[in-house]
């Protein structure tokens, strides 16, 4: 069933398309044939911040990572994979959906979020400070507690402050006003917090004040609030272009307001300016065909196939459209995407969604914004990621198939290192809470009573009740002390009453299960999952190799580590 989403919530939770730019410093870490592997491509797909405290060992495997990811898309691009059917209906998928993404960034963000205002956010986010609050709520506050109207929730907000004018302290005040219960007996401490955590006003009050500082009453969606810094400190950051993405995402929480406005102006404009409007009685009338047919259930492209409704459904550009323009459209998502509608409001938001996303691409392209530096570099990364998936798909993990004999050769030759069993006891439990009840079953059970039948009918642990009490096997260390007691026993040995944590547990035990390999039948999956992992393993090496040696690979493993240093120096 299609999710009511209007064209407006995709829009605005699509994230602004950012990449760092590349540096000037571009020491080749590895050649290639034609092409080169350079410090940047590693620092793209390996921040160096990730890498700080590694060692040569695990700057290697990067190293090896990102070679062996060029090297199998320069091989996949030279058999044909780029120019396959598949794989351009993958890009062009993902190079839309980026584009829309990227007209939201840049007609919709960018107008509200500046560099400066990031580069502001960044400094801040330098710091933490340790707050404590007071929180005065009224009746206004949604789910709040408080009756008070908002002008006493003030006056009773300048009581407080008067009071600690007068020397009161702050932890005692907040222990009694606050309405915040996790500072009711903490005297409002909310820790140590970095920018980004709180809410709009309550941080921006927060960070202006000194250590030592009471603000004056700040407003936010939670009520009032009254806050006191009890000490500022720096933190370790990340460089800015990491964290930029970070950054620009909160700043788009702070200005949402702003920014939902803007994007429901701009879906407007962009509708008016195509003379887009959906032809309804048309619509209406394919739906009452569509509940008609047979082919009502399914696929959205499909069941339009099916009912063959050529009236047009829709106008834009002063051109008519009809249902194979949305045909066209679903046929272009993968599988498991397309839609299906149950409803007209479904049907009539579904189709105002696919036109105006489809506006806002070619929007985007007029604009030339496909031809952005930015833009480009991302979508030839995500070409890449997408030929080099394809191709591991098909070179690397394809036909891993193991016959029944392999898979039980290789569990003989791993049982005893990968598949072994801890010692384990399987027991038949009756818990009660009191101990004169547990005292009672005990001698009726004692006296010659089916366990099981005590435990359906006396027994607290709810989820073994249906099984006349029993537990599934457990190792050492599981239940406490009656899971103690029972390793003690022997088979068929009925327990006196064992104190536990929640009451009183009668045991008896059922099975003891020695230490030693797992049956095969338990672990034949897991025997297959990693016989495929050697293999995968096995035919990335192969690969590898024979790649190095077709296409002259040469690499400078001391290039990267050089480059990781002298970045985590600076």
């Amino acid at each position: 069933m299609m999710k009511r989403l209007t064209v407006l919530t995709i829009f605005m939770s699509a994230l602004v398309l950012t990449h760092c730019s590349k540096s000037s410093d571009d020491n080749v870490i590895a050649a290639l044939d034609d092409a080169e592997v350079t410090a940047d491509d590693l620092f793209e797909r390996y921040p160096q911040a990730r890498l700080a405290q590694a060692s040569d060992e695990e700057i290697k495997n990067a190293v090896d990572d990102v070679v062996r990811r060029a090297l199998f898309v320069k091989d996949a691009i030279a058999m044909g994979y780029k120019d396959s059917t598949g794989t351009n209906a993958q890009i062009q998928n993902v190079e839309d959906q980026r584009l829309f993404q990227y007209v939201y960034g840049k007609d919709i963000l960018d107008s509200v979020i500046n560099e400066a205002q990031l580069r502001e956010m960044y400094d801040k986010a330098r710091y933490e400070v340790h707050a404590r609050h007071i929180l005065i709520q009224h009746r206004e506050v949604p789910n709040a507690a408080a009756s008070r109207s908002k002008e006493e929730a003030l006056a009773l907000c300048g009581h407080v402050l008067q009071q600690l004018k007068e020397g009161a302290a702050f932890e005692e005040l907040a222990n009694k006003y606050t309405e915040d219960p996790s500072g009711k007996n903490t005297g409002g401490d909310l820790g140590w917090f970095g920018w980004g955590k709180m809410v709009g006003p309550f941080q921006e009050a927060a960070f202006k004040l000194s250590a030592g500082d009471v603000s004056d009453v700040v407003e936010t969606q939670f009520g009032y609030h009254i806050i006191k810094v009890e000490g500022r400190r720096e933190t370790d950051v990340k460089p800015f272009n990491e964290e930029k993405d970070n950054l620009r995402r909160m700043a788009a929480r702070d200005n949402a307001r702003e920014l939902q406005q803007l994007a429901q102006a701009f879906i407007f404009n962009i509708k008016a300016d195509n003379n887009f409007q959906i032809i309804n009685k048309n619509v209406d009338a394919l739906y009452r065909v569509i509940n008609a047919s047979k082919y009502k259930i399914g696929p959205l492209d499909h069941v339009l196939k099916n009912v063959n409704f050529t009236a047009p459904l829709f106008t834009m550009g002063g051109e008519s459209y009809d249902s194979q323009w949305i045909i066209d459209e679903v046929n272009k998502l993968d599988v498991n995407s397309k839609p299906t509608v149950n409803n007209i409001n479904d049907f009539k938001t579904l189709l105002e969604n696919m036109v105006v996303h489809a506006l806002i691409i070619e929007y985007g392209h007029e604009r030339g914004y496909t031809k952005d530096p930015e833009f480009s570099k991302a979508i030839t990364d995500i070409q890449n990621n997408i030929i080099y998936n394809n191709y591991v798909r098909d070179q690397i993990n394809a036909n891993l198939n193991p016959t029944e004999d392999e898979l039980k050769e290789y569990y003989d030759n791993h049982k005893n290192t990968d598949y072994m069993q801890k010692e384990m006891v399987r027991v038949r439990e009756v818990l009660v809470k009191d101990q004169a009840k547990a005292d009672s079953l005990y001698k009726i059970i004692r006296d010659g009573a089916d366990i099981g039948l005590m435990a359906r009918r006396h027994t607290e642990r709810k989820y073994a009740k249906d099984r006349g009490g029993e537990l599934a096997p457990f190792p050492p260390g599981r239940y406490g002390e009656m899971g103690q007691r029972a390793f003690e026993m022997s088979a068929g040995e009925i327990s006196e009453p064992i104190k536990t944590n929640t009451g009183y547990s009668i045991i008896k035990v059922l099975e003891k299960i020695e230490a030693g390999p797992q049956e095969f039948d338990r672990v034949k999956n897991r025997v297959k999952n990693d016989i495929n992992q050697e293999m995968r393993k096995k035919r990335t090496e192969e690969r590898f190799n024979q790649l190095a040696e077709k296409y002259g690979l040469h690499i400078n493993y001391d290039a990267a580590y050089n480059a990781y240093r002298d970045k985590n120096k600076n």
